[in-house]
């Protein structure tokens, strides 16, 4: 699933949905996910910030995003199932 899927599947989620998604990440991966995400920092700064790799920091991005990803699939046919009955 490309980048801009799930994009427009969170933007499909109420932002309470999105927040419980969020807060059940990994504290490393939820970390990076929402300084790069939300707060709109790169990884340079990231890294900075927490103290690690700029690979690190975007091996937790990727994580987030696999685990998102597996967390939205249910969601999407969950939804999908309710609008069509």
């Amino acid at each position: 699933m490309a980048d801009r899927d799930h994009d427009h599947i969170l933007n499909n989620l109420g932002m309470q949905e999105r927040m419980i998604l969020i807060d059940l990440l990994p504290l490393g991966c939820k970390m990076v996910f929402s300084l790069y995400v939300i707060e709109g920092f790169d990884h340079k700064e990231i890294a900075e910030k927490l103290d690690v790799s700029e690979g690190i920091s975007k091996s937790q991005l990727s994580r987030a995003k696999q685990i998102l990803h597996t967390q939205l699939i249910p969601q999407t046919y969950s939804s999908y199932e309710k609008s069509t009955t």
